[in-house]
């Protein structure tokens, strides 16, 4: 019986016959062409994953809660039938909705220069077999698909480029779409703009007496992307290939061009609770339960009442709940307003001073507690009923049935 191999790739015709094939091995072989037969890929594995584990980070995938709202009945209502509003008042009603289309849940695209990709010079154009989609869950992809198309955010595309989708299942039973870009984003040259830091941008707006919060309708659709740079987007499903119009989510460098945006409008700002003084010492108030861990940064002012000027929270992974609860409680944060600042752990957690005052019995805790030398810090005890800045949620009550 003949055993095929391959596939292969024809790099040369040697004669009328006979050509010069490389195997997958990187091995080069002549052959005839009545021993070469066309390649035919076969669709991939059925292409479902839950999004429900953390393991391996937050997935990025297109939102479909885009209901569109119509707002000619609602001014004809309130131009004329409307008697609960006085006169002045469907007067001012009417031209705040002469904008309403500012507070859609469907993105408008910004008047900002389009997504770019830069790719390393040994890029080559792959288009991938679409990944096979469980016949159940065909009809909502195309119903997904087709609202895209109809938002002009995709666009059929003839592109040398395909990637394959993901179906995403949610916890409520729902299906949202991932596009595998991974070959893609594995060409892609980094953009080294950098990210705003958060705790950064707390401090610089500290001083306002109001500070006005929005927030953007799916972002990355309101960016363009740049007409050169939308065949590398196409996509393929069980139906079709398309492209995308707007910059995709699951693309990189997509965090820094969002952030160029953003910084050229202004529009970053974010609330502080208090400003920190850099000539005074903080107090860092911390806490950790079984699944989460907490901390809040303050200061006392002239008064010696106590500011709190940041919180923080995180639920730990798998393999953090494992930890000794010592060993979370020495996680670091806030380090760009402590270092070289006179700090005070205040902790519910009594032998957290085992990490400055005796030699660590574990290396893990050893490396954290030299690490802590880079800081001027002193390790204090509160009695958890008095903690409550720091542990306040994980202290609430939980009805049991």
């Amino acid at each position: 019986m003949k055993t095929w191999i391959g596939p292969a790739t024809i790099i040369e015709i040697t004669r009328p016959y006979s050509a010069k094939v490389e195997l997958d091995d990187g091995g080069i072989r002549e052959l005839h062409l009545n021993k070469l037969r066309p390649y035919i890929a076969r669709v991939g594995q059925v292409e479902l994953i839950f999004d429900q584990g953390s393991d391996f980070g937050d997935l990025h995938y297109a939102p479909t809660d885009m209901a569109v709202t119509f707002m000619g009945d609602v001014t004809d209502h309130i131009s004329s039938d409307c008697q609960e509003l006085e006169h002045v008042q469907r007067l001012e009603l009417l031209n705040t909705l002469k904008n309403s289309s500012l507070f859609s849940s469907l993105p408008s695209l910004a008047k900002v220069k389009g997504h770019n990709l830069k790719l390393k010079p040994d890029f080559t154009p792959k288009k991938m077999h679409p990944y096979r989609i469980p016949i159940a869950l065909q009809q909502e992809v195309d119903r997904q698909i087709n609202e895209l198309l109809h938002l002009k955010l995709i666009e059929p595309s003839e592109s040398e480029w395909a990637h394959p989708i993901v179906c995403v299942s949610k916890k409520n039973g729902s299906i949202r779409l991932c596009v595998d870009y991974r070959h893609l984003n594995s060409f892609t040259i980094a953009d080294a703009y950098p990210m705003q830091n958060a705790k950064d941008l707390l401090f610089e707006v500290g001083q306002a007496n109001y500070i006005t919060i929005l927030e953007l309708t799916k972002g990355y659709w309101q960016i363009p992307m740049a007409e050169e740079a939308k065949p590398y987007t196409a996509f393929v499903t069980h139906h079709g290939h398309y492209q995308f119009c707007v910059m995709p989510f699951e693309m990189k460098n997509g965090g820094s061009t969002f952030q160029k945006v953003m910084d050229q409008s202004q529009l970053v700002k974010a609330p502080s609770l208090y400003t920190p003084n850099l000539s005074k010492p903080y107090e860092l108030y911390t806490d950790a339960s079984a699944t989460v861990i907490g901390a809040c940064l303050s200061q006392n002012d002239e008064k010696d009442k106590e500011n709190p000027i940041a919180f923080f929270s995180k639920k730990l992974t798998e393999t953090q709940t494992r930890w000794a609860t010592i060993e979370r409680e020495a996680l670091k944060r806030f380090d760009s307003w402590i270092f070289r600042a006179e700090i005070e752990v205040i902790s519910d957690h009594n032998p957290l001073t085992y990490l400055t005052l005796t030699t660590p019995q574990s290396a893990k805790l050893t490396r954290w507690a030299l690490a802590l030398q880079r800081y001027n810090i002193a390790i204090s005890y509160r009695k958890g009923v008095k903690h409550g800045n720091a542990d306040a949620l994980s202290r609430l009550p939980i009805p049991v049935s």
